[in-house]
């Protein structure tokens, strides 16, 4: 909850280098529109509600259960999206969160931002979305 409220509550203008450590980064330089991941989120059952904030969340999605939520941001470039994503983990260390990069992970121009780490039924439930 905490890295959900650091990343809501950061201004916009906080810049950080690149995006987020040496990860491997799943969809490659894809590019999603919105409206499609929305879509696709919607039929593997989760629930979305449009956040639009000053950091750059556009959406976050609920699973049913309550054991997860996800924030997304949607960039218009995988380049802008690891900024945002950089962005998203230099906030959360200012935060004092721990291995705050393990939280976010960027897909082609989505960054996703985790309430809770994911197991690996939930990030596949998202990853079949951003695949």
């Amino acid at each position: 909850m905490l890295l959900l409220l650091v990343v809501s509550l950061a201004p916009l203008g906080v810049s950080a280098c690149g995006g987020g450590g040496s990860k491997s980064q799943p969809a490659g330089g894809k590019v999603y529109q919105q409206a499609s991941v929305e879509r696709c989120l919607k039929r593997e059952r989760l629930l979305l509600a449009d956040r639009r904030t000053s950091t750059g969340i556009d959406f976050t999605a609920y699973w049913r259960n309550g054991r997860n939520r996800a924030d997304f941001g949607v960039e218009s470039s995988p380049d802008a999206a690891a900024s945002r994503q950089g962005s998203w983990t230099h906030l959360a260390e200012q935060a004092n969160v721990k291995n705050a990069s393990i939280y976010y992970h960027r897909y082609g121009n989505v960054v996703v931002a985790w309430q809770r780490l994911p197991g690996p039924p939930d990030r596949a439930l998202v990853e079949r979305c951003l695949a």
